[in-house]
């Protein structure tokens, strides 16, 4: 297995495909990734580039623009196999996003939100149209495809079925005062059912969180976590490497998608401080890999590239760029 990890600014874009082109997308970062930084690569470009004709499963952690937009144009212009999300709300959303309109200008912090549901809709109307399987899938769930194992983690079906109710009962309000407090009310605990999962082939494996930063505790006490790749949760941010989940999983490389500038405070100096000592006392060498700042001043796009070597029992890291 090969694992790509995209500098595609402040958002997430992850690809993982099998020793035999199992191919799997989780997440994909924003959609105007070009715009914002020069070294960044759009999902799309990057799969052109890697000459990628297929994608079997996208994986969806949770509508937030900055993981679901840049999946607009795969989806559209890729044979997709499958997609799954933390919650798949069958209500109509184009009708609440007119009503929400008017008044983005005095509430320019919705705006993010707002386009994470456009993109959303856009997303499920491509599936629709292609006949692409969509659906919602729960932690606690572990698949075997193309040589990779999954394992989810995440809502339980009932508070996953919870949670796409006030969703829909979200899109359903017409009143501005009540429709703006339960939007913001979805937007808030985006994160907190944000899908992670662990992704494996033979020895190598790695934790991707998603945006998840609580119920680790219980994660580590419940599952095995442990992986040779950690991919710290929410960007980096102080929340982000919650205790249980860095012992959970035991890394020997920890990775952040965040953009050079570090938008939101993403790539925290306390947080990756902390994971560097971490490493240190396990006397591992601190790989710590922070996806907008992989090459200084890389004229192209960056990509991180891990990889499993057999020999050594050590994971291989590349970084590359593309002209």
């Amino acid at each position: 297995m090969k694992l790509y990890f995209l500098n595609v600014g402040y958002g997430e874009a992850i690809v993982a495909r099998s020793d035999s082109g199992y191919t799997v997308v989780i997440d994909g970062g924003p959609r105007h990734t070009a715009e914002a930084e020069p070294d960044a690569i759009a999902l799309d470009e990057f799969l052109r580039r890697e000459s990628c004709k297929r994608i079997d499963l996208v994986i969806l952690t949770h509508i937030h623009d900055d993981h679901i937009s840049g999946l607009v144009p795969v989806v559209e212009g890729w044979d997709v196999g499958e997609i799954w999300c933390n919650i798949t709300p069958n209500y109509e959303i184009a009708p609440a996003l007119e009503r929400l309109r008017p008044h983005l200008g005095k509430r320019p912090g919705s705006l993010l939100f707002w386009r994470a549901l456009q993109s959303y809709e856009c997303i499920r109307t491509i599936a629709q149209q292609q006949g692409i399987p969509l659906r919602s899938v729960c932690g606690g769930e572990t698949y075997q495809l193309g040589g990779l194992t999954l394992t989810l983690y995440g809502m339980h079906s009932d508070a996953q079925r919870e949670n796409q109710q006030q969703f829909e009962s979200m899109l359903a309000t017409s009143e501005p005062e009540v429709l703006f407090k339960r939007f913001d009310e979805s937007d808030c605990i985006c994160n907190s059912t944000s899908l992670a999962l662990t992704i494996g082939e033979g020895d190598f494996r790695a934790l991707l969180t998603g945006d998840k930063v609580h119920g680790w505790d219980i994660l580590r006490r419940e599952c095995d976590l442990q992986a040779a790749v950690l991919k710290i949760t929410h960007h980096g941010q102080l929340d982000g490497m919650p205790q249980d989940m860095l012992e959970g999983a035991d890394p020997e490389i920890i990775v952040t998608c965040v953009d050079r500038k570090r938008t939101f405070y993403g790539g925290n100096p306390v947080v990756l401080d902390r994971a560097a000592a971490y490493l240190r006392t396990k006397s591992r060498e601190p790989r710590i890999f922070m996806t907008g700042a992989l090459r200084e001043q890389a004229p192209y796009g960056s990509v991180l590239e891990l990889s499993w070597d057999r020999k050594t029992k050590r994971t291989n890291s590349l970084v590359k760029t593309y002209e």
